[in-house]
């Protein structure tokens, strides 16, 4: 798997906090890698921790799943990143509510959170995702743009913000998925950046597109996330590689937390353009 990570302007606003968190599987162990993707918004100095806090329990949770079922379940199969991502979810949805109980209602409407878990399959790679907020999540496969959550919409409590459901699907080689945050991800399709994404392979390529647009790209904060599959291509056969992947939803039990109505407050933009490559 090949990843790039480019972050707009983190710092730019204060009030809003950006981190992108990797976590690699332990030596010897094949059950792949948990990406997450995070933003919290409209949020106050004392919570700049939060995105850290909730990574970290969504982490420990994952690797504890996956423990759990080996000594259960002894075949690889058994524990998919589709089950140890849920496992985990449930986790941090009462990490959230514990949140909400003890006064920190500070993220309430302003998290916006996606986390991806990936396995190798038979020369693919198996994947489950899921969001909270305001996330925009594209495959590009064939030279065309999936929107791989879009079954995700409206399926979270819109008060709490908390996990909802799964999508899951396998990844063949050459496809590709984007993370992008809301602002981010409204920007480059009006300046019509998103139809060039599918083509795009190497990191100077994403460096010319982004320099290209660099004064648009100023006025906003935010993250853009890839993952490029690049297994051998040998196993599949060429009809394959032009299919759609499908994807199945499933259920995660949602943990009520207080109603809380918070206004957003309109913020500043900054003409600073930063790349972390």
């Amino acid at each position: 798997m090949k990843i790039f990570e480019f972050q707009f302007n983190p710092k730019a606003k204060k009030d809003h906090f950006f981190q992108v968190f990797s976590f690699e599987p332990k030596k010897g162990e094949e059950q792949g890698t948990l990406y997450i993707i995070g933003e919290l918004a409209n949020a106050l100095p004392t919570n700049a921790s939060f995105l850290g806090r909730l990574a970290a329990v969504v982490k420990e949770q994952y690797d504890s799943s996956q423990e759990k079922k080996k000594q259960t379940m002894p075949s690889p199969r058994s524990f998919t990143p589709q089950i140890r991502l849920r496992d985990a979810l449930r986790k941090a949805n009462e990490f959230l509510s514990n949140e909400a109980r003890n006064g920190n209602v500070d993220w309430l409407g302003n998290l916006h959170f996606a986390v991806f878990a990936f396995a190798p399959d038979a020369g693919a790679q198996l994947f489950s995702v899921t969001k909270v907020g305001r996330m925009d999540i594209w495959m590009a496969r064939g030279g065309s743009l999936v929107d791989v959550v879009k079954n995700l919409e409206g399926t979270a409590n819109q008060s709490a913000k908390v996990f909802g459901n799964v999508v899951s699907g396998k990844m063949l080689p050459q496809d590709r998925v984007f993370v992008l945050t809301k602002d981010l991800f409204e920007l480059c399709a009006k300046e019509n950046l998103l139809r060039d994404l599918p083509l795009l392979k190497e990191q100077k390529q994403f460096q010319r597109l982004f320099k290209n647009k660099e004064k648009e790209l100023s006025r906003v904060s935010g993250i853009f996330f890839a993952a490029f599959a690049e297994t051998s291509l040998k196993s599949f056969p060429a009809p394959k590689l032009l299919r759609i992947p499908s994807f199945s939803l499933k259920k995660i039990p949602r943990l009520a937390v207080p109603r809380i109505s918070i206004p957003r407050i309109p913020l500043p933009r900054f003409p600073i353009l930063k790349l972390k490559l």
